[in-house]
């Protein structure tokens, strides 16, 4: 399922560079075009800012990603794990 219109999130993050692959946890497997929000995450992972030190969730190692990363203007301060 294509997504029809994107979010202003999506918008905003296919102009920015990538800056790293977005890595899954073993075992994670995502199905990204059929929610906006998994997109969104994913976006955000490969072009935002790696968080030091990572928030609590990640640190639990909850989420589909490796690492814990924000795209500050958008999610309301959470990372892409939480997104």
């Amino acid at each position: 399922r294509v997504l029809k219109k994107p979010t202003s999130a999506i918008d905003a993050l296919k102009l920015l560079p990538v800056k790293r692959s977005a890595v899954l946890r073993d075992g994670v497997v995502l199905r990204i075009m059929e929610h906006k929000g998994t997109r969104e995450a994913l976006m955000a992972q490969e072009r935002g800012e790696i968080s030091e030190p990572g928030c609590g969730s990640c640190a639990k190692l909850c989420g589909p990603w490796t690492e814990c990363v924000v795209f500050p203007s958008y999610f309301k301060g959470s990372c892409a794990n939480c997104h």
